[in-house]
């Protein structure tokens, strides 16, 4: 049987809370943005905080 590969949490959460964190400032930025976007922007500063 192969053995599972390494996992890192740590550095997977920082990569998570960066990611979803520079998303939201491309939302901010975005003109005539939806409320879809809105939305979006919300669970990403939610998933940001989280990680």
């Amino acid at each position: 049987m192969d053995t599972p590969p390494e996992f890192d949490a740590a550095p997977a959460h920082r990569y998570f809370a960066a990611s979803c964190f520079n998303k939201v400032w491309e939302l901010i930025d975005r003109r005539g943005r939806t409320p879809a976007d809105n939305e979006e922007m919300i669970r990403l500063a939610h998933a940001s905080i989280w990680h």
